[in-house]
């Protein structure tokens, strides 16, 4: 019998819409992007991947990445799994599921939580294996070359922004953005704050949108 080729469905959620990628053997099969209001996110999402017929297909990986300040790293000498719960609900004690990503490379935990009814009705659409997880552990963990000092994801109204020096990872966060020029500042801050010499060869920038940050960041940085 001939084996059935694998499909991978990776979804982004963001605070105001979402995409999604389905690939198959690493080629690109289908992509989508939708904005909508937070109130609507669960539905939108759930009709779209109806309508697309990916609710029931045979995936072998299915990911859902989180975007969210809703996260908190804890180095792994203090981190606790009973405390996950008692933390987050102090923080945010709307109804949220609750759940933590490993980064064993720079010895840390990433605490996260994700809206309730979103978590459920994902679950209920999509297959027991699928995987959550949040932005910034994603944005950390991804191989990194000698040049790189700075990965910068920018998302509609925000950044995800990780710093790694020397091996060691010195700043990651999320802050909330209105455009172009207010990412150049919040980027030239941590610049400053970390007292980082770096050029703007060592910062990389992923969008899903097209941004001028890079040309902005040109005119600041040698």
């Amino acid at each position: 019998m001939q084996k059935s080729i694998p499909y991978k469905l990776s979804i982004r959620i963001e605070a105001d819409g979402f995409s999604f990628v389905l690939t198959q053997n690493g080629k690109l099969l289908l992509k989508r992007q939708l904005w909508c209001n937070k109130n609507e996110l669960v539905n939108k999402l759930v009709a779209e991947l109806q309508l697309q017929n990916l609710s029931d297909k045979l995936f072998d990986q299915v990911e859902v990445i989180i975007h969210s300040p809703k996260a908190q790293l804890i180095p792994q000498e203090i981190y606790r799994q009973e405390d996950e719960t008692h933390w987050l609900q102090l923080k945010h004690k709307d109804k949220q599921y609750i759940s933590s990503d490993t980064i064993d490379i720079y010895g840390c935990y990433n605490i996260f939580a994700t809206d309730l009814k979103l978590y459920n009705a994902i679950k209920a659409v999509l297959p027991p294996h699928t995987v959550f997880k949040h932005a910034l552990t994603e944005l950390i963990t991804q191989p990194i070359n000698s040049n790189t000092c700075m990965r910068v994801y920018q998302g509609n109204k925000f950044i995800d922004i990780c710093v790694i020096k020397e091996g060691k990872l010195l700043l990651a966060n999320t802050i909330t953005i209105e455009n172009d020029a207010d990412a150049a500042y919040w980027i030239m801050n941590v610049i400053e704050q970390l007292n980082l010499t770096i050029k703007t060869d060592n910062i990389e920038i992923q969008s899903e949108t097209s941004s001028s940050l890079r040309n902005i960041l040109n005119e600041l940085l040698p």
